[in-house]
Parts: C-alpha cells; structure tokens; sequence
C-alpha cells in the first residue's frame, strides 16, 4: 500500500534526486501551495455546529499544535545537531519553561511593578538575545564562568527582589538593570564573542540598549506610574502574547518565502530571482491587512480581542482615520510587489520554473483570502497550510539525511528505521493529549468537570504552554532552515 501511494504521489528513493521540485509535483502542489484549501472551503461551507466539520476542527487544530513540537525529536534525538546551538537549543527553552510555570501566579497577580521594573525585565530580554547570538561557534562560554555570570546579572537582581530589598530609585528595576547591565559588558568583553566562524557576528548595540532603556525610565518612569498607578504582571503576559501572534504571522510568510528560495536553488539556473523580490512579493499583503482589514472588520477584532481595550480601539481609530490614503498606497505596493516578481522571474527563469509559479500564485491566493473572508477563518488556514508544510518538509529532510547509517548513529535514525510506528505514535499521542487536555469539559465532554492541574484549569496551562512553546519553535526555525546554510542545501 505504502509503495502503490508513492508511485501515485511521484515520490522518488530518498537518494534520488529530484529535478526543480522537492519531493514531487503531487505533493509540492497540494502540500506546499495549496495546502490551505482543505480547511478554507469546509470552512466557508459548514458551521461548527455540523459533527462532521467539529471532528475536522479537532483534527486540524491538533495538526496545528503538534508541528510545532516536530522540531524536538530532530533536535534532542540526534546530538550532532543539539551540539551546534547549545545555548539555543538549551538555554531558550529552559528560560520558557521556567516562565510557564510561573505564569498561572503572574496571570492572576494583583501587585503591580514600576514603569522602571518592567523596563528592566524587557532589558534582560535584550540581554538573553545577546547570549544567544554569541552560540553556534567553534568555541562556546565555558559553562562555569557562564554558569557564574548569569547567577550574578540573573540569581543576583532576583535574591534582591526576594529580599525585598528596594531602592529609592526605579524600585527593584534598579537590581534587575545593574543585572542587565552587567551581564551584556562581560558578554561584549568576552573572548568568546570573536572566536570561531560566526553565522552572523554579534552587534555591540546590546548595552546601549540597556543603557537606553534605564534613561527612559529614570526620565519618564515617574510620569508614567503617576498616569498609569502601576502595571500588573498581566500586561507583561499580554505583550508576549501580542508578540507571539505578530511572530506567527511573520514565521508562516517567512516559511513560504524560504520554500521560493528552496525552489530557486534547486533551479540549476545560472541566473536566480532576488531574494528580496521573494520577500517582498509574500509580504506585500501585510500593509493591506492594517490599513483595510483592520477597520472593515473592527467589530470582530473587538469581539475578539475584548481585552485590547483603549490600545485596540486606538489602533482602529487612526487606520479607519488614514484608509483613504492607506489603502491606496497598501494596494499600490502589493501590483508593484506582483510586477516586479514577474520581471525578474522571467528574467532569472523565463517564466518557465513551474515550483515557483505555483507556489507564488498559491501563497498569493491564499493571502487574498484575508481580504475577501472573515480574518479568523483565513488566518485558521493560513496556519493550518503552515503545518502541513512543515510536516511534509521535515519529512523530506530527514527521510534523505537519515537514509544511510550516520557513524555516530543518533537515537533519532534508529526510531525512523520504522518511521510510520515512530512519528504515528509521537504524533497522534500528542495531538490527543493536547485536545484531550484542551477541549474536556468544554466542547468533547460539555457535561464533564474540566480538567484542573495545580489548581490551574488544564486548558490554561495549554495555552501559555503553546505561546511558549511557539515561540521556540519561530526562533529555532529563524536558523535551523536557512537556505543558505550548505548542510540545509545538502538533503533538499
């Protein structure tokens, strides 16, 4: 059966190469392109009153969940590629989950912080990325000393605050910048910073921003708790999340601007399409949605969005104020984006790369849909063409980088010797899991108590879980599939 399916999909020998295309012309086009159109139409078409189309709902939504976890096992189940990144691939993930855990406390939090207490956790936020920019060299931190510098910038601020111990002067923002500050001029002065060859040398504007950031708020910080009383955890909480859906949008269009890239390399051709043409032709659409999808669907994004509040009615106000010239030139910039695509298309490849056409016009079509459809409803596909695309991906990348024995055989090429058992099992265990844990005593068993752990309900725990857990996941695939990297190009 397996083998009758990949004679139908075109699907050729791991070692085989394929010419243009990535895995077939079936399964680009119907995995890559328009992946979408299985959840758009059903959903134009049926409700989620209709059995049929909640069960789809379910599965969909789990697919969505659960590709975003597929970077683990190829990360942690072969440690030739956990080695590369360790403070990316350990140090990250960590500092998440240790905000998972507190985030039930933090959410539900009535003491409020200093307009200079949360600047100062936004500077340890630039400093974190500071590190992180440091790994993947041939000489990494000395675990000791790195061990020791971020228990005085991180342990020590936090002893501080535990102690109660607070300054006249920002509050407690005070330690945490004295922390931020240190940790980002030992980084900056460290050998490390230099050595080896770096995949993008580390900027030096880290400190300044710390810097920056602890004048803003010894200069405004006053105003601003005087005119506000305060900030509660919660607001902190809000923008990771305003952060994580604007990132999500961002990562499933860079995705898809990396699957051009993937296309155009495997063209052969000596002439390639810009990189910046590609960008600018799957981005283009974004302008569009704030200057007309925005207003044109203000009472949904209220309705959904019920605690943006002032911010969000703000935001609606000035694009409804500037749509007559917005919209023009949003509208403008998308023909010019399509017409300049087309130029160096013809130019590079003489309009004949039938990938990339495809590919160009299914993202194209797809975008269209936020415009013309209700934004949730796309916005759902759009995610949903995302996962299928990273599953399908993923298993092409690792179905030809593991077809022959690795010498130091990881443990993740001994479970794909059987890879229907292994990535089945992984898959549909945690996709039950997670809609299990998520929907009980909601919408699969209404008249069920919902699921509680630690005092918390288990549907909360899944979505700071997902927040979390996303924005690992856009942060290592920022890096794991750069197009660039000649051992990405190497199993394509």
């Amino acid at each position: 059966m397996a083998a009758d399916s990949r004679s139908i999909l075109g699907i050729q020998p791991p070692d085989a190469s394929v010419a243009k295309w990535h895995v077939s012309p079936a399964v680009d086009v119907s995995a890559y392109a328009f992946s979408w159109l299985p959840y758009l139409i059903p959903a134009l078409l049926l409700t989620s009153k209709d059995p049929l189309f909640f069960a789809f709902l379910l599965v969909a939504g789990a697919l969505t969940e659960v590709h975003r976890h597929l970077s683990f096992p190829y990360v942690y189940g072969d440690n030739e590629v956990l080695r590369v990144y360790p403070l990316r691939f350990v140090l990250f993930p960590l500092v998440l989950l240790a905000l998972l855990i507190c985030t039930p406390y933090l959410a539900k939090a009535t003491w409020t912080m200093s307009a200079g207490e949360v600047a100062a956790i936004y500077a340890h936020i630039v400093v974190l990325v500071q590190l992180l920019k440091m790994d993947g060299r041939d000489h990494e931190p000395p675990r000791r000393i790195l061990g020791g510098l971020l228990a005085v910038g991180w342990g020590g601020p936090a002893m501080l605050v535990a102690l109660g111990v607070r300054p006249p002067l920002l509050g407690y923002g005070l330690w945490g910048f004295l922390g931020a500050g240190f940790l980002s001029l030992m980084l900056l002065a460290s050998p490390w910073r230099t050595r080896g060859p770096p995949e993008s040398e580390p900027r030096v504007i880290a400190p300044y921003l710390v810097m920056a950031m602890a004048a803003a708020a010894m200069i405004w910080g006053g105003a601003v708790d005087a005119a506000q009383g305060g900030v509660r955890p919660r607001v902190v909480l809000n923008s990771i999340a305003t952060l994580g859906f604007l990132w999500n949008i961002w990562h499933v269009y860079a995705q898809k601007y990396g699957i051009l890239r993937m296309y155009d390399a495997k063209a052969g051709d000596q002439t390639r399409t810009p990189g910046w043409s590609d960008r600018w032709l799957v981005f283009a659409w974004v302008p569009l949605y704030f200057s007309y999808v925005g207003p044109t669907q203000a009472e949904m994004w209220r309705r959904k969005l019920a605690r943006g509040g002032a911010v969000l009615d703000g935001a609606i106000e000035l694009f409804t104020a500037i749509m007559p010239v917005a919209v023009p030139l949003s509208v403008l910039a998308l023909v010019a984006a399509h017409v300049g695509w087309l130029v160096h298309e013809k130019r590079a490849h003489g309009l004949a790369n039938r990938p990339r056409l495809v590919m160009a016009l299914g993202t194209t079509l797809l975008s269209a849909a936020f415009v013309v459809f209700d934004f949730w409803v796309a916005f759902a596909a759009f995610a949903f063409s995302h996962a299928v695309e990273y599953i399908v991906f993923l298993w092409a990348y690792m179905r030809k980088k593991y077809a022959h024995p690795l010498a130091h055989d990881p443990p993740l090429q001994r479970a794909l010797r059987h890879p229907w058992l292994s990535w089945g099992l992984f898959m549909l265990g945690l996709g039950v899991f997670l809609t299990l844990s998520a929907r009980w005593g909601r919408s699969i068993s209404a008249d069920s108590d919902r699921l509680v752990w630690f005092g918390t309900p288990a549907s909360t725990w899944l979505f700071w879980w997902m927040l979390y857990q996303s924005l690992v996941h856009f942060y290592w695939d920022g890096f794991l599939w750069k197009m660039r990297r000649k051992a990405v190009r190497a199993h394509l």
